[in-house]
């Protein structure tokens, strides 16, 4: 098994899938494999998966590049394969609805496709860390991002909540324009 750097839950927590950096994708439990990209030459590490519970299954994964390569049913609603980034990709976000994702970088740009709704990001705000993760509420109407150093930014109705502990000092001051 090559080196993990991430898991995907299925809609029913009954399995989850493993993927790597090389985009191989391991299953387990309920979680139906539709292939991977391990063995292809890609030009940039697989960063995140999404699955698509909609259109019959399947999944979604995305580089550090802004590509996106699908598996199974799960639809393609845009990439930033040949862009200039200014950070690489760091992770995935689905719609609740399905038909759309966020992408987030590490400078803090987040990127909407599909029915997802820009709602602003951090790029150019953060300094001295980087972005690593992103979480988004129920109602595709918000979003978290969290940086390396715990802080924490919100977009739309994702509230702030606070960090993790009292050596961090509040929040990412971010924008709220492309």
């Amino acid at each position: 098994m090559n080196d993990i750097v991430g898991m995907a839950f299925t809609q029913d927590a009954n399995g989850y899938w493993l993927f790597g950096a090389d985009g191989s994708v391991y299953s387990f439990g309920d979680a139906t494999f539709f292939g991977s990209l391990g063995g292809k030459a890609l030009t940039a590490p697989v960063v995140g998966m999404t699955p698509n519970y909609y259109y019959g299954g399947g999944y979604l994964l995305v580089d550090a590049a802004g590509d996106v390569f699908t598996f199974g049913n799960a639809q393609n609603e845009g990439s930033l394969a040949g862009k200039h980034l200014a950070a690489p990709i760091v992770g995935i976000k689905p719609t609740s609805d399905g038909l759309g994702y966020w992408m987030v970088s590490a400078d803090g740009g987040v990127f909407a496709f599909g029915s997802a709704e820009y709602l602003g990001s951090a790029a150019g705000a953060v300094q001295g860390t980087r972005i690593v993760g992103m979480e988004t509420s129920d109602d595709n109407q918000g979003y978290r991002l969290v940086a390396a150093n715990g802080d924490v930014c919100d977009f739309g109705d994702a509230a702030y909540e606070g960090v993790p502990g009292p050596a961090l000092n509040g929040p990412v001051v971010a924008s709220d324009s492309p």
